[in-house]
């Protein structure tokens, strides 16, 4: 009876832990720049950084890069989706 009563708070535990990383986080939120992550599940998730100046980083939670926006100056802009790059 002991172990699982000890069972299952090991795994209400983990099941508590999985749950508090899912939805949105956000690490930064101000005027002029919105950062976080949204996570769905441990293998689903995707990280941004949207700064005003029009610099936004879209990436995978192990870091591998989805797309990067770059405002370069006047009426020029660098996009770049996966390893395909554009300059504008």
């Amino acid at each position: 009876m002991a172990s699982l009563t000890v069972m299952i708070f090991l795994l209400s535990s983990l099941a508590c832990s999985f749950a508090a990383d899912q939805g949105l986080n956000l690490t930064r939120y101000s005027e002029d720049e919105v950062k976080g992550c949204y996570i769905h599940n441990q293998t689903l998730g995707i990280c941004f950084d949207v700064k005003l100046n029009g610099d936004i980083k879209i990436e995978k939670t192990i870091g591998e890069q989805i797309v990067r926006y770059l405002i370069l100056g006047p009426e020029m802009f660098f996009y770049q989706v996966l390893d395909q790059a554009f300059i504008g």
